[in-house]
């Protein structure tokens, strides 16, 4: 071996005290653990049969726990309402994720999924839409006095959401679907494109049945002050009128052509309240059967 050079020599001298320094630096270090963390690794899922059983937690068990199969959820990229598509990972479940919410999950729901503490967990946040009618809502009654029933009434809705571009509401009349009033709460008339802004109403997806159930809606004014358009007499059962003011509700003449308001009938058949044309009174809204009824009026 040729001899080396005296900077050679240097050089691994200095190699040789920088590794000398490096271990005894290492035997002054204390030997430590590797520091695990769980990461929550949220993930989207869908409830599922038990896989061995091939049964499902009935709704009577008030269950919180669900077999789940991991899904590759897309949707299109565009802006705007989009529907989305779910893909199964798996043929069978082979997880179990306990339910944080309280309600219950229909099989096949779409869940996020998260791992904490050991165990999945999933949560299925309730969905909401802000609506306009389409098509009229009317209660489902029967019977005289009106009595209302289960199955609520069902009516079309068009979708409103918020335009930035405006800072105002807008609808879009190219998007519509179904709203249920469960609890025949609600009236509302059919779509009209100047004034549908009158009619905004919320609705929640339900996780059980997935129709849109109408949480609230706006309505008609509880009273009514207004003008008559024509003389009437106590044998009149109504008189045509005109908004002068309203109450709790919107305007049910927006457009200012006149409504019809009903006079109440006595005992001897004939009729409460009379009175001057261009005379004022007031009216209360009759919510089931969509009528405006005088209750005080100007003495003729």
């Amino acid at each position: 071996m040729p001899e080396r050079s005296p900077r050679q020599r240097q050089r691994i001298a200095d190699l040789e005290k920088e590794v000398a320094e490096l271990t005894e630096r290492a035997d002054r270090t204390p030997e430590r653990l590797p520091i695990v963390t769980e990461r929550r690794n949220p993930r989207l899922a869908i409830t599922a049969y038990d896989p061995v059983g091939g049964t499902y937690p009935k709704r009577s068990l008030d269950p919180n726990t669900y077999w789940i199969i991991f899904v590759d959820a897309t949707y299109t990229g565009a802006h705007g309402l989009q529907a989305i598509t779910a893909t199964a990972r798996q043929t069978l479940a082979k997880t179990v994720a306990c339910n944080i919410g309280d309600e219950y999950l229909t099989r096949g729901t779409l869940v996020e999924v998260f791992w904490d503490n050991g165990k999945w967990w999933c949560l299925r946040c309730g969905a909401l839409r802000r609506f306009t009618l389409y098509t009229a809502l009317v209660p489902n009654k029967v019977g005289a006095p009106a009595v209302t029933y289960n199955p609520g009434s069902t009516a079309t809705a068009y979708l409103v959401y918020y335009n930035p571009d405006t800072s105002k509401l807008a609808v879009n009349t190219s998007f519509d679907f179904t709203v249920r009033d469960q609890q025949n709460r609600f009236r509302g008339p059919a779509y009209d494109a100047t004034y549908w802004d009158y009619i905004i109403g919320y609705a929640k997806q339900m996780p059980d049945s997935e129709e849109w159930e109408i949480v609230t809606m706006t309505h008609k004014a509880e009273r009514i002050k207004f003008k008559a358009s024509a003389a009437f007499t106590t044998a009149s059962a109504s008189v045509a009128g005109t908004v002068e003011d309203f109450f709790n509700g919107y305007n049910p003449d927006p457009g200012g052509s006149g409504l019809t308001i009903y006079n109440w009938q006595t005992s001897d058949s004939s009729y409460q309240y009379e009175g001057d044309q261009y005379d004022l009174g007031w009216a209360w809204y009759d919510w089931t059967n969509d009528k405006y009824w005088i209750y005080d009026f100007e003495c003729p």
